[in-house]
């Protein structure tokens, strides 16, 4: 997100389209999976492959998964270290 109050990963004020708490991400330690929900922003999350995450509809992410926030200038990828 862009607000340090509400997000852990801050986004500069310089890139365009990111929302105060644009999206949540969550591990579920005891399943070993990670999701992802868009918390109704206005440009979107998206999955690599161009899909646009429905606002408040939970989505897994496997080990390789891409999504990115607004713009795919944005793209995260899910990894393990």
């Amino acid at each position: 997100g862009s607000d340090s109050s509400v997000s852990n990963l801050v986004f500069p004020d310089s890139v365009a389209g990111i929302a105060k708490r644009h999206c949540t991400l969550r591990f579920h330690a005891a399943a070993a999976v990670i999701v992802i929900e868009d918390t109704w922003s206005e440009t979107g999350t998206f999955l690599a492959d161009g899909t646009r995450l429905a606002p408040g509809v939970a989505q897994r992410l496997a080990v390789g998964a891409q999504f990115y926030l607004a713009t795919p200038e944005q793209t995260f990828v899910i990894a393990t270290s």
